[in-house]
């Protein structure tokens, strides 16, 4: 049964196309003092204050529904912490984030969206950020850690397809059985795009809905812009969501880290983000 039907597409829209269309690659010496997404370090959106470790252990509380009953919490930064950014933007990961999912809708990449193998690398590119982020800053770690919710916040309640998607998702334990494999779970995930699922399951492209229900144009770091969206908190309560749903489905399934398959998904999506990686760049499957 198709599950691409008008009410979730209008959600599902592609923010990656939108993207380009208003961050075209700039042209050579241009002066980009103008444009936040291509900002020095020390230019970068101010924050309400320097973010300390126990900043961050605060912040992640806020974000990811850890606070404990009855502590005040103080105002969240309004961005992640300046070093995570500075290094964010040093290493050009919103160019590349941009570019992992445009090629992969654009002819560009070896496996384009919704093709096997798409679903394992959305997973496994995502994972290998927040990896390489904990082990880089682990005075921060608490902010790229698995989450058990996705931020819900928007106008008025979720689409209902996208609701029992939801669902779906947060009982994994008892519906890992519907999906073949992680690279199935992963195209259920991440869009549309892909092999059709029975309807009891909701809706595909829950990652796509989300980030257009929490999308604010008018933000420096727009959820709905994948060039600036990585400073956001909510982008990685999001993938850490994702993340932990992801790490269900393999204990369900008893699949182990060891797997040779899965430890070449890692590798090949961590390269994609690697400091050292072109934006583009391509592991080409063999």
């Amino acid at each position: 049964m198709a599950m691409q039907e008008a009410a979730g597409t209008a959600q599902e829209s592609n923010i990656f196309e939108r993207s380009a269309r208003a961050n075209p690659p700039p042209p050579p010496e241009v002066d980009h003092s103008a444009h936040h997404h291509q900002a020095s370090p020390a230019t970068a959106p101010a924050q309400t204050g320097p973010v300390s470790p126990a900043d961050s252990q605060t912040l992640a509380a806020m974000l990811f529904g850890e606070e404990k009953k009855g502590q005040d919490t103080p105002k969240a930064p309004a961005t992640m912490p300046a070093e995570i950014v500075s290094f964010m933007r040093e290493n050009n990961w919103g160019q590349k984030h941009l570019a992992w999912h445009q090629d992969r809708q654009n002819g560009k990449a070896p496996i384009q969206e919704g093709q096997a193998g798409n679903g394992v690398e959305f997973l496994a590119m995502h994972r290998g950020m927040m990896q390489m982020l904990r082990e880089r800053f682990p005075q921060h770690a608490a902010l790229f850690q698995g989450r058990n919710t996705p931020p819900l916040q928007g106008e008025g309640p979720l689409d209902p397809r996208m609701q029992t998607a939801y669902e779906t998702l947060q009982n994994l334990d008892k519906n890992a059985g519907e999906f073949k494999s992680d690279d199935d779970l992963g195209m259920f995930i991440q869009s549309g795009s892909g092999p059709q699922h029975d309807a009891k399951l909701g809706s595909a492209g829950i990652h796509n809905y989300l980030h257009m229900r929490l999308s604010d144009p008018k933000s420096p770091i727009d959820m709905g812009d994948p060039t600036v969206n990585i400073e956001n908190p909510q982008f990685w309560q999001l993938h850490g969501w994702i993340d932990n749903r992801w790490e269900a489905f393999r204990k369900a399934r008893g699949e182990s880290a060891d797997s040779p398959d899965y430890i070449k998904a890692m590798q090949e999506g961590m390269a994609s983000m690697h400091p050292e990686a072109a934006a583009g760049q391509h592991q080409h499957k063999h």
